[in-house]
């Protein structure tokens, strides 16, 4: 009987200290846990937060002025008016005196002439010989630039040293729709009117239209009442726009 309590109380003692480890080693394993988690909940605190790690954005440098000349001369009204709200000069000019509306003028860029005009350039700056925008317009043959030009303040009756106006322009080089543009927009009578204007040597359009065979040019100047009277000279050469 003795022998049997001792092994019934060792067998009881084995399992309570097994019990015992093994609450030890859950207590254990639970700490380590809570441990674990009071670490990441301090590195989270001191972690930046998501927003604050993604790249912030640069300052941008200021934008430069540019080439107006260059951005008119290709026809970019956009690149134009950009760098005319930089504060660039709208009557900026190339060395040898053209202005940025000359260039709009003579290339035909109508739509950057138009953002020219509207930020106040000289619509009758005078250049080389005292081209005008005008003068190239009508020379060269860029009708839809009449109307704008002429709305903006460009005078229809301005000459060249010459004493060429656009009219005349028109005239010597053909440019019949020039002709109507300035029609339209009343420049050639009433008062005012250029239709029966002599150049310097005494030249109408209708003598220089007639001159070169311009039979459009001259039928739309006789329908304005253009005067046929005799003139005897010999019109100087052409006169090829810039």
């Amino acid at each position: 009987m003795p022998r049997r309590d001792t092994r019934k109380q060792r067998a009881q003692a084995q399992q309570a200290s097994a019990l015992a480890v093994g609450s030890s080693v859950r207590y254990g394993v639970l700490a380590l846990l809570i441990a674990l988690a009071a670490v990441l909940c301090n590195v989270r605190s001191v972690s930046p937060s998501a927003s604050s790690q993604r790249p912030q954005p640069q300052p941008q440098p200021q934008r430069p002025r540019g080439d107006l000349l260059g951005a008119v001369s290709k026809g970019d009204a956009a690149a134009a008016a950009a760098i005319l709200d930089s504060g660039a000069s709208v009557d900026a000019t190339t060395p040898d005196g053209w202005s940025a509306l000359h260039l709009a003028a003579q290339h035909g860029h109508a739509t950057s002439a138009l953002v020219l005009l509207e930020r106040g350039a000289r619509v009758d700056a005078s250049a080389q010989a005292g081209w005008t925008p005008l003068h190239l317009s009508a020379g060269v043959g860029h009708a839809d630039l009449i109307a704008p030009l002429l709305k903006h303040g460009a005078s229809p009756s301005a000459t060249n040293a010459d004493g060429f106006n656009a009219l005349h322009l028109a005239a010597q080089f053909g440019h019949a729709a020039v002709l109507s543009a300035l029609a339209e927009a009343g420049a050639l009578a009433g008062a005012g009117g250029v239709v029966d204007s002599t150049t310097a040597d005494g030249a109408t359009a209708l003598h220089l239209a007639a001159e070169r065979g311009h039979t459009s040019v001259v039928e739309r100047l006789l329908a304005h009442g253009a005067a046929t009277g005799f003139l005897e000279f010999r019109p100087p050469p052409p006169i090829s726009p810039i």
